[in-house]
C-alpha cells in the first residue's frame, strides 16, 4: 500500500497527517510540498522504505530525533531542506539506506546490528563504518552551523558505491581522489566555498559523467581542464560562480562532453580556450552574461572559432544588467 500527498495544498497547516498513523503496513510516504507541521504520527510506521518529506511546511522547523527509530526497512529518506533536528537522529538499519537526502551533518546515531556501534564520531562518522548500498546522498550543513567548514571526508569515504552526491554548504576541502567512489557519476557542488582548485580532483573520476558547480562552489579566480581529464564528462554547467574570471580548457580535456551551461559567472571574460577542441559538444548554454560575453560568440565574434562546430547554441542575457 502506498499514498502520495503531493496534490495537497502547500498552503494549509496539518498538525499532522490524518489517518496515517493507522497505516502500519505503509511502504511509500511522500508529503512533499504540504503544509504538515509535525510528523510525530509517523513513528508507528515500522514498514516504511521510502519517506519523502522535502519541501515540507516551513513550519516543520524540528524533525524529532526519533521519528525514524522503528523504521528498520528505510531505505529512501529525503528530510526537509531547512528543517533542524534537536539531539541525535536516530537511523535504524543504516547501514541498509540507499538514498540520503539533506542528511544534517553531525547529529546522527546510527542503530545497526551489524555495526560495532551506535553513535557518529566528533565529525561525521566513524571511520569503520560503511554505507554499502548508498547510491544517492546529499549532504548539507544544520542551520546552527552555517558559518563552520565541514570535514566531508569520513562521509564519502563510508560511501563506496555511491552514484550521485550532492554537496551543500562550506566544506573544507574535496576529499583526495582514491577517497570518493569510483563508481561517481553526478556531482553537485553548491556553496561550498571550496579555495583549491576542485577540477585537478574530479578530472581522475573515470565515470563522472555530471558536473555542476553552483554558487560560489569555488571562489578562486580561475580553473583548468586538464589534457585526458574527465574521460566521461557529458554535462558540465558552470553557475553564480562570482570570482571566476579565467577558464582553460587543455586539448583532449573532455573529450564526451556534449552539453555545457554557463550560467551567471559575470566575471568570466569568454568561452575558454580549448573549448574548439571538445569536439562532442552538441549544446551551449549561455545564461545571464553580459553582453560583451555574449558578443564575442557571434559570427565574426573573437570567441566564435571556438563554438562554431556546436549544432545548437542558446543565448539568455541577464535579467540585472
Amino acid at each position: 500500500m502506498t499514498t502520495d500527498l503531493d496534490d495537497g495544498d502547500y498552503r494549509s497547516e496539518m498538525v499532522s497527517p490524518p489517518e496515517i498513523k493507522s497505516l502500519i503496513n505503509l511502504r511509500f510516504l511522500s508529503l512533499r510540498s504540504t503544509g504538515v507541521r509535525s510528523i510525530t504520527s509517523l513513528r508507528n510506521l515500522k514498514f516504511l522504505q521510502t519517506l519523502d518529506l522535502w519541501w515540507t511546511s516551513w513550519q516543520l522547523a524540528n524533525v524529532p530525533n526519533d521519528v525514524f527509530r522503528n523504521m528498520e526497512h528505510l531505505r529512501h529518506l529525503y528530510l526537509p531542506l531547512f528543517s533542524e533536528v534537536r539531539g541525535k537522529l536516530q537511523l535504524p538499519n543504516a547501514s541498509k539506506l540507499q538514498t540520503l537526502v539533506n542528511i544534517p551533518v553531525f547529529i546522527c546515531d546510527v542503530k545497526d546490528p551489524m555495526a560495532g556501534f551506535d553513535k557518529f564520531g566528533n565529525n561525521l562518522m566513524p571511520s569503520n563504518f560503511t554505507f554499502n548500498c548508498l547510491h544517492v546522498h546529499k549532504i548539507r550543513c544544520p542551520n546552527s552551523n552555517w558559518d563552520k567548514r565541514v570535514d566531508i571526508t569520513p562521509m564519502v569515504t563510508s560511501c563506496p558505491h555511491i552514484y550521485q552526491l550532492r554537496l551543500l554548504w562550506k566544506i573544507e576541502k574535496l576529499p583526495e581522489h582514491g577517497k570518493i567512489s569510483p563508481h561517481l557519476a553526478r556531482l553537485m557542488l553548491h556553496a561550498t566555498h571550496l579555495e583549491e582548485g576542485p577540477m585537478l580532483i574530479l578530472e581522475k573520476f573515470p565515470d563522472l559523467k555530471i558536473l555542476h558547480l553552483r554558487s560560489h562552489a569555488y571562489t578562486r579566480k580561475k580553473i583548468i581542464c586538464s589534457v585526458r581529464g574527465f574521460p566521461q564528462l557529458q554535462s558540465l554547467v558552470l553557475a553564480y560562480l562570482r570570482n571566476l574570471e579565467e577558464w582553460e580548457v587543455e586539448k583532449g580535456s573532455m573529450p564526451n562532453l556534449c552539453h555545457l551551461k554557463i550560467e551567471y559567472c559575470q566575471n568570466l571574460s569568454m568561452v575558454p580556450n580549448g573549448l574548439q577542441f571538445v569536439n562532442n559538444l552538441q549544446k551551449l548554454e549561455i545564461e545571464g552574461m553580459y553582453s560583451s560575453f555574449i558578443a564575442r560568440l557571434g559570427e565574426g565574434g573573437q570567441d566564435f572559432y571556438k563554438i562554431r562546430h556546436v549544432p545548437s547554441l542558446e543565448v539568455k542575457p541577464s535579467r540585472f544588467v
